[in-house]
């Protein structure tokens, strides 16, 4: 259960952000992904676009 979880979450994210970030910052902004998650904010594509690389 846990690894079905973190694919289409955590995972999903961590591959976009490799997939398409910049060539020297390819990871997603793990601490504002925290932040936003116990504030309470949904995962969804807002959530998932605010923590990719630009």
């Amino acid at each position: 259960d846990w690894l079905a979880q973190n694919m289409v979450t955590e995972a999903r994210a961590g591959f976009r952000a490799f997939n398409e970030g910049p060539k020297g910052n390819r990871e997603v902004d793990f601490i504002k992904l925290r932040l936003m998650l116990a504030e309470g904010h949904p995962w969804d594509d807002k959530l998932v676009d605010a923590i990719l690389p630009k």
